[in-house]
């Protein structure tokens, strides 16, 4: 029998930075439970190749043999790398970042997952040319040109980020729908997120759930593509250059944002479910994983029941805490950007260590910490411009 959910883990951002204990226990979380996750691997990060971190590298070739995906995270993870860059600069990036890949781990990556999920719809023409079978981005979606959507190439785009979902409520929901095909649902999450333990409960429940709840089945890209291509496709259906402009229009609309954002600050402080909050979001991103475009209106238009519960004006009372505890969090515990993750990065043994023992480098080892201490803050506004007219192209 079929499932009717395919969920696809993606873990973004393993790089010559990252910690290898960190992500030895996410993996052995995942092993534990026996779901697969794909991994998007950065090659070069400011420099640093991933192989000046060993034991990431090893950690990395294991995963591969148990049954998770090594996906290429563009090459340098550099600032919209995907999207600013001239068609056959961005060319050249992947074939490098392909060949990479290969000399590690001994065949190419066949999924995609561009930086900052920022990429343009051109690559498309090239991606199949390095052996890029998959692409998963996240909003605001692209519209797909028809001619790909009829090739043996997928797009399957991430909706929204672990944080941020009330997944254990999606999920079910979805599983229960009559649905025509398996609908995938990538949950997407960077591993420096994981950090409190809030935030292993609430990936551990979640892997619980999707083990454990029949009409649910946890995949790689890879597997998705090759087992399930009739219903990739089929959700790439409503794609066209209009149904794709509404729905970015409506998922980026202010009172859909606030309140995802209320819940990811609730959902980060405790483990605790706000069932009225979460039954209300699940209702929306069903609409938004299927392409339903009336549906997110509908769900978008039910403010006042959210709100005032329905025709009770009292309602409005069990905003309350929710309220406090995300000002809480707002004013004293703000989600490190990737830059400040970054920085707590360079100052870590890992990459001390990369450093002091990294001897293909004729700077000096004090000095290049400086310069690329200097070159992250630099990259800011030296981007400022581009960054600027990238996100205003993106809507």
């Amino acid at each position: 029998m079929n499932p009717r959910v395919l969920v696809l883990f993606r873990n973004d951002d393993l790089c010559a930075w990252s910690d290898p204990k960190h992500e030895e226990r996410l993996l052995r979380l995942f092993d534990d439970y026996g779901v697969p996750v794909t991994m998007g691997v950065v090659p070069k990060v400011r420099g640093w190749k991933l192989d000046e971190n060993k034991a990431l590298l090893n950690l990395l070739e294991k995963a591969k043999a148990n049954g998770h995906e090594l996906a290429l995270h563009g090459l340098e993870h550099d600032h919209h790398e995907f999207e600013r860059l001239p068609l056959n600069e961005a060319a050249k990036r992947l074939t490098e970042g392909q060949n990479l890949m290969k000399s590690w781990f001994g065949e190419h990556a066949k999924t995609f997952i561009p930086p900052d999920n920022a990429w343009v719809a051109e690559l498309l023409r090239i991606l199949p040319d390095v052996g890029i079978l998959t692409v998963s981005s996240g909003p605001p979606l692209l519209p797909l040109p028809e001619d790909f959507r009829a090739t043996n190439c997928f797009a399957v785009d991430a909706v929204t980020r672990f944080l941020f979902a009330p997944f254990v409520k999606l999920l079910p929901k979805l599983a229960q729908m009559p649905l025509p095909h398996p609908v995938p649902v990538v949950v997407y999450f960077h591993s420096w997120e994981v950090k409190r333990s809030v935030h292993w409960q609430r990936m551990e429940k979640l892997l619980r759930l999707v083990k454990e709840t029949e009409g649910i089945e946890a995949m790689t890209f890879r597997n998705a593509a090759e087992r399930y291509p009739e219903a990739i496709k089929y959700w790439l259906r409503w794609r066209d250059e209009v149904t794709t402009q509404q729905w970015n229009e409506l998922f980026h609309d202010r009172r859909f944002h606030r309140i995802r954002m209320l819940h990811r600050y609730w959902r980060d402080l405790t483990d605790k479910s706000v069932d009225w909050l979460e039954d209300w979001l699940a209702d929306a991103y069903c609409a938004a994983l299927t392409g339903d475009i009336e549906g997110m209106e509908r769900t978008l238009n039910e403010r006042s029941r959210l709100l005032f519960d329905g025709c009770n004006p009292l309602g409005i009372v069990r905003w309350l805490p929710i309220l406090a505890n995300a000002a809480v969090r707002k004013l004293n515990h703000r989600p490190p950007t990737k830059m400040e993750d970054a920085f707590q990065t360079i100052t870590s043994p890992i990459v001390a260590d990369i450093a002091v023992n990294s001897q293909s480098r004729i700077t000096p080892h004090a000095s290049r910490s400086i310069v690329y201490l200097s070159f992250d803050r630099n990259i800011i506004a030296e981007h400022a411009a581009m960054s600027s007219k990238a996100l205003a192209k993106r809507g």
